[in-house]
């Protein structure tokens, strides 16, 4: 499994001059390289200076590999393995590349003026491992401005650095410059450090990154390979214009139209918007703004009476007065707070949670379930985990999210909602999250994914399909 580098959650920021972050998820993988993409003042410069400790967050975290990381200062930044390269971060030219690298190192200044030999050595070990081709006893005050950044990296490098950040604009940088450091990057991808790359030069972007965050007033709105960066209308995302149709899966091997909304509205919005659902169907339904996806997601769910649909229809029958109870009856649920234990009844355990609350609490079947079926699923469901008399007070986030969303698989819906399942997932619960989706769609259950962004959607959904105030836009 891959290990993460940097994981970003929730994170809220809020700066003196109005700039802000609302609520981003992010992560790089050790050893990827991510390019941060915006119009300025659209959300990387911001992200970068609280990874740096220069801005406070208000909500959310920051984890370097599996701790939290406080980053209260450049101090803190540093201390927790985060090195930023920029314009402002210039080598010493009256001092060699050797004792540039090694300057921060913690054993003293006494230590670095003495110990040239040894500091020599280390630097023209770590030179030759990043292709540098460079004696360590140069000036630095001979080295090119491109040259000089690369001594930069190499210096985050000595000095333990686990997330280096690029912030800078590589207008001095050639082909061949960029070539050299794309190399060295992909060098060092064995090392386990994440890399973040904020420029505003496509061919830098390109060049550099193995994926693209998009960021458009404040959010990451998508998240891409960079190898499909020529052809996916990178514009429309980062401006907002309506997205462009990209190709799909094929939807002639899905079965006849199931589900059917008409007659849906926005706060504040006098247009409607409504969407069709065919049998095992993945649909995404994108909303870059947080209350809108909860506001439509509450309204499909029968739990808001002044915002539903005027029109639902499953398998050709009109649903009347469609308040929660109804909706259920009819085997269309919607999932929640996934992974968390408000999903699930916490007084029961595994096996009660199976068995009991999608049969006979959630759809209406009182009659008798021998133990011997419940322990059978339950044994099926935790084989190699969790028994099935834990408490689900007891279980990891993992096994929440599993356990949420096997329930309802054993009780086989007819269309199943989730709202913003992958925010905040980790690399284990996004993959449990999308081996069920597709449990489901192999069932033959409708699926409707509701999310604040596109990427991770993109590679379940047959569909997606933008919503905004003016409507919905797909696919994109």
């Amino acid at each position: 499994m891959r290990v993460e580098a940097l994981r970003v959650e929730a994170l809220s920021v809020l700066s003196p001059d109005g700039r802000q972050l609302r609520c981003i998820d992010l992560n790089v993988f050790a050893g990827e390289t991510v390019g941060l993409m915006g119009l300025s003042e659209s959300g990387p410069e911001l992200l970068i200076e609280a990874l740096r400790g220069l801005t406070s967050p208000f909500a959310g975290r920051i984890l370097i590999g599996d701790q939290e990381a406080l980053l209260g200062s450049e101090a803190d930044s540093r201390s927790a393995g985060i090195y930023a390269i920029s314009h402002a971060r210039i080598v010493v030219e009256s001092l060699t590349i050797a004792e540039n690298i090694f300057i921060l190192r913690r054993n003293g200044l006494k230590s670095f003026f003495l110990d040239r030999k040894a500091i020599n050595g280390q630097a023209s070990v770590l030179l030759r491992r990043l292709g540098l081709p460079f004696s360590p006893t140069t000036k630095a005050g001979a080295l090119s401005p491109v040259e000089r950044q690369l001594i930069e990296l190499a210096k985050a490098i000595a000095g333990g650095a686990r997330i280096v950040i690029f912030d800078t604009d590589f207008l001095e940088y050639e082909e061949k410059d960029l070539l050299r450091l794309g190399s060295m990057l992909r060098a060092l991808k064995s090392e386990g450090i994440g890399f973040l790359i904020h420029c505003h030069d496509d061919r830098a972007l390109h060049r550099l990154s193995d994926t693209i965050a998009i960021f458009r007033d404040g959010r990451i709105v998508k998240k891409m390979a960079a190898r499909a960066m020529d052809h996916l209308g990178l514009e429309d995302y980062v401006v907002g214009r309506p997205a462009r149709e990209t190709p799909r899966a094929d939807l002639s091997s899905l079965g006849e139209e199931r589900f059917v909304v008409e007659g849906l509205h926005l706060p504040g919005s006098r247009c409607s918007f409504g969407f069709s659902l065919r049998r095992g169907e993945v649909l995404g339904l994108v909303a870059p703004d947080s209350q809108d996806l909860a506001y439509v997601f509450q309204a499909l769910s029968g739990n808001r009476n002044d915002c539903s649909p005027s029109i639902i229809r499953l398998n050709g029958v009109l649903l009347r007065h469609a308040n929660r109870s109804t909706l259920v009856a009819h085997k269309i649920v919607s999932v929640g707070d996934l992974g968390q234990t408000s999903s699930l009844f916490a007084n029961m355990d595994i096996g009660e949670n199976l068995l009991f609350p999608s049969l006979k609490k959630v759809a209406g079947v009182f009659g008798s379930i021998e133990s011997r079926l419940a322990g059978l699923l339950a044994e099926h469901f935790v084989a190699g985990r969790s028994p099935p008399m834990v408490r689900v007070n007891d279980l990891s986030r993992a096994d929440l999210t599993s356990l949420s969303l096997e329930r309802w698989l054993v009780f086989r819906p007819e269309v199943i909602l989730l709202i913003d399942p992958y925010r905040a997932a980790d690399m284990e619960i996004g993959e449990i999250v999308s081996d069920y989706v597709s449990s489901f769609s192999r069932a033959g259950s409708s699926v409707l994914l509701l999310a604040t962004r596109v990427d991770r959607l993109e590679s379940m959904c047959h569909r997606l399909l933008s919503l905004s105030k003016d409507g919905t836009r797909g696919n994109l």
